[in-house]
């Protein structure tokens, strides 16, 4: 894995701090993400860590109270095999995760390669 931006560790640390179980969420999609498209770039915006593709924003994971949202850019261009995005916008899609096994549970990875195959 490449090594964080500074805004990124910091990001990292203070939700681990307040709520190590969303830390563990958005550690493992940050993981996938780099996984799948080695030295994406990464910045902290919007109240959550977005994924850039050649300078375009493509998704983000955010915490929420109840929550954790992957937010994929063009997720309504995306498939939907297993019938898990949210949202009814014209671009946007969603995932929600609450539980760590929601990951294998939502499919994350394939949604995440799904993604970033569009690029």
């Amino acid at each position: 894995m490449q090594t964080q931006p500074p805004q990124i560790t910091h990001f990292l640390s203070d939700i681990e701090n307040t709520n190590p179980d969303t830390h563990k969420i958005i550690t493992a999609v940050c993981d996938l993400f780099e996984k799948y498209q080695p030295g994406i770039q990464q910045d902290v915006k919007y109240g959550g860590i977005v994924f850039l593709v050649d300078d375009t924003l493509t998704a983000g994971v955010f915490p929420y109270t109840s929550h954790v949202s992957i937010e994929f850019s063009n997720g309504a261009k995306m498939d939907d095999p297993y019938q898990v995005l949210e949202g009814k916008g014209n671009l946007c899609r969603d995932i929600k995760l609450t539980p760590l096994n929601d990951l294998k549970e939502k499919h994350v990875a394939d949604y995440i390669q799904r993604c970033l195959q569009q690029q």
